[in-house]
């Protein structure tokens, strides 16, 4: 009973922050305001097994379509960039193609919460929870790298794909983008560090694009 009750009340705080306030403002004057209250939410989420089912839930959708386009199977290996309080995106990614997952997050504390809710469900996921910055991080040998919606120096973590990748490599970008295909992040114009190879918006987290990247090849001379 509780757990419907929770969920009920999530479906209503999304269609009010998502569709509601989402088609009354642009998404880059409420980006920051959302980032920080999801941020919090998380944080007390993570002790409440409830709380934190109920916050995957909302991420669901945009994740299975995430693995149909990028046709992730569990062969591959995959690394998240901006895995959070709750490692959302590992968790999803992990219960529906059973890869092997590192998810990465430069902020301590965060870290600290996503491997308490990783050992909870140790037996379910097989993820690796580390403290270590995008801008830096081996990345050559995944096969897929999700960069999450909202993390810090996207520019420069998006420059360090693009030169260290693997040929093969996708590559997963949840932004907003605007019409001059330009991300409200950071004004990242995605095709000059990538080849687009196309993307989606979802229909569950209001105004995010998940674009799916590939390696920029240089034509030859």
């Amino acid at each position: 009973m509780k757990k419907s009750l929770i969920e009920t009340l999530f479906k209503k705080i999304r269609y009010l922050v998502f569709d509601y306030i989402g088609q009354h403002f642009r998404a880059d004057t409420t980006k920051q305001f959302s980032d920080k209250s999801f941020a919090l939410f998380e944080k007390i989420a993570v002790h409440f097994e409830i709380l934190s089912t109920a916050y995957i839930l909302l991420y669901e959708e945009i994740v299975q379509k995430e693995i149909k386009l990028a046709k992730i199977t569990h062969e591959d290996r995959i690394l998240i960039i901006g895995g959070g309080t709750i490692p959302v995106t590992p968790t999803i990614i992990a219960s529906q193609v059973k890869s092997e997952i590192v998810a990465i997050d430069n902020d301590i504390r965060a870290v600290k919460c996503s491997r308490l809710f990783i050992n909870r469900h140790s037996q379910q996921y097989n993820i690796l929870i580390e403290l270590a910055s995008g801008e830096t991080y081996p990345v050559r040998d995944f096969d897929v790298i999700i960069v999450v919606y909202g993390i810090k120096n996207a520019r420069d973590v998006l420059e360090h794909l693009s030169e260290h990748i693997g040929e093969d490599t996708r590559v997963l970008f949840r932004t907003t983008y605007l019409a001059d295909k330009q991300s409200i992040i950071e004004n990242i114009d995605l095709s000059t560090l990538f080849s687009i190879k196309t993307h989606f918006r979802s229909a569950s987290l209001g105004q995010v694009d998940s674009f799916l990247l590939a390696k920029k090849r240089l034509r030859p001379t």
